[in-house]
């Protein structure tokens, strides 16, 4: 119980910094993607689900900064909202975390849409 209570706030401390380091790793991943797409295809994406009907990607990964369980959902358009997921903006091919800040346990701030 003793080593239980030294151990669990450590490691519930790191559960933050892990969840971006995955969504920074998917990012890359998708990114890659839609490079070989773009090279292969001769033009972008029309939409992040088309790397995967077309072979690059075996499924879009989710973006586990909002919804800790990958679950959000992809947006295009002009604008980030901030509300999560994925951003795609087709005519350039940017593809960018949808997640305004995200507060790290020592009290300084991720802004993961300027990855």
């Amino acid at each position: 119980a003793i080593l239980a209570a030294i151990i669990a706030p450590r490691f519930t401390s790191q559960i933050p910094k892990a969840r971006l380091s995955q969504a920074k790793a998917n990012l890359s991943n998708i990114r890659t993607a839609i490079g070989l797409y773009q090279a292969d295809i001769g033009s972008f994406p029309t939409s992040l689900w088309d790397l995967v009907s077309r072979g690059y990607m075996r499924n879009i990964p989710g973006e586990s900064i909002s919804d800790p369980n990958g679950r959000s959902n992809n947006s295009s358009g002009s604008s980030l909202s901030g509300s999560g997921g994925w951003y795609y903006y087709a005519a350039t091919g940017d593809v960018r975390c949808n997640v305004g800040s995200y507060k790290l346990p020592d009290g300084t701030y991720e802004y993961p849409t300027s990855w």
